[in-house]
């Protein structure tokens, strides 16, 4: 969702069969400042009306506060400063959403009624978002993603040891290059060609946005077979973020085809995935 989730959405979304909703964790807007207490009031509200309405929440974790570097878009490892605040908070994120968290202890039975909540605990987390693209990430590398991945991992696993571990949603194609883009696939190569990397992660994840269903087809094929490649078969793929726009003017946006258009490429899609 591109806004704020309310009841309705909730309630329209668990009606249509939806039983999960991804959410960004955004740390710039958790932490804002080096001494300010974790504000997680955004993300209760999320999780707060999901939960209402029996969905499972999927967090995406990403952009460095700027007291720590320049631009969101900094991976935090330059400094042991930055390495140590972004465990810190990946930590923190799990500690109050996971298994026993602290919000499930605020909405437990000593709760208000209104305010009561039959917990679902957040157990899958998502690493960074599109990490082979500039615009979160810059610049784009897979050795210092493949830090920032380890120390989540290492955060993650410290309080839920059987939570699940997500690679980064990756753009499928960025027309960029250099440090500003990095194909999927070619960055998912790079990444399991880091020593000891595949320990660090329970699935990889494709945002294969694509003019029509024919390319995505081929930007997941490609993902899953460097995963193939790599021996790591019983790895997951996620589709964390696919679409098509629909206003109709693809010389202004490739992916955008019309209401039309956009119902026939879901269908396509959804019946290509499953």
């Amino acid at each position: 969702p591109q806004t704020a989730l309310t009841e309705r959405d909730g309630a329209y979304m668990r009606a249509g069969g939806i039983g999960s909703i991804r959410v960004p964790m955004v740390w710039a807007a958790i932490q804002p400042t080096a001494t300010s207490a974790y504000d997680w009031s955004a993300t209760d509200q999320v999780v707060e009306v999901a939960t209402r309405h029996g969905l499972t929440v999927l967090p995406f974790l990403y952009s460095t506060p700027e007291w720590l570097t320049a631009k969101p878009t900094t991976l935090p490892v330059e400094n042991n400063r930055e390495k140590r605040s972004w465990s810190a908070f990946v930590e923190a994120a799990v500690k109050r959403y996971g298994p026993e968290g602290e919000f499930w202890e605020e909405h437990g039975p000593s709760a208000p009624p209104a305010q009561r909540l039959t917990p679902i605990p957040i157990r899958t987390w998502q690493i960074w978002n599109e990490a082979n693209f500039f615009y979160f990430a810059y610049p784009v590398s897979p050795s210092r993603y493949a830090q920032t991945l380890q120390l989540a991992h290492a955060a993650v696993k410290a309080v839920d040891p059987e939570a699940k571990v997500l690679l980064s949603g990756l753009f499928g194609e960025p027309d960029e290059g250099g440090k500003k883009g990095m194909p999927a696939s070619a960055f998912l190569s790079a990444l399991y060609r880091v020593p000891g990397i595949k320990a660090d992660f329970d699935g990889v994840a494709l945002h294969p946005y694509a003019f029509h269903v024919e390319d995505l087809e081929e930007l997941v094929e490609g993902m899953r077979e460097v995963v193939v490649e790599n021996r790591d078969r019983a790895t997951g793929l996620y589709i964390t973020e696919m679409g098509w726009g629909s206003q109709n003017d693809s010389s202004v946006v490739a992916f955008e085809q019309g209401i039309a258009g956009q119902a026939r490429e879901l269908r396509l899609a959804y019946r290509f995935l499953i």
